[in-house]
């Protein structure tokens, strides 16, 4: 799964292991959510969604949710 090497390499806080925890579990709609929403779900800023996807290695919340999109395609053709 794409989140277990970033799990696996990350420094992140527990906070952050939520956060990763949700997005796992809600895999399939994060294409569709803005930081905000996201942030929203999970009681947080948007900038704190934005943070931990910096900690995870994305550039910036567009390039993550285009390879959440990358993955999931492969993943349905497989």
């Amino acid at each position: 799964m794409i989140f277990d090497e970033i799990a696996e390499t990350s420094n992140l806080n527990e906070n952050e292991r939520q956060l990763l925890q949700y997005m796992i579990n809600h895999i399939e709609e994060l294409p569709h959510l803005s930081s905000r929403e996201l942030g929203r779900r999970m009681f947080t800023s948007s900038t704190a969604v934005l943070r931990c996807i910096k900690k995870m290695g994305f550039a910036n919340y567009n390039d993550f949710k285009l390879n959440i999109n990358s993955y999931l395609r492969n993943y349905t053709m497989k």
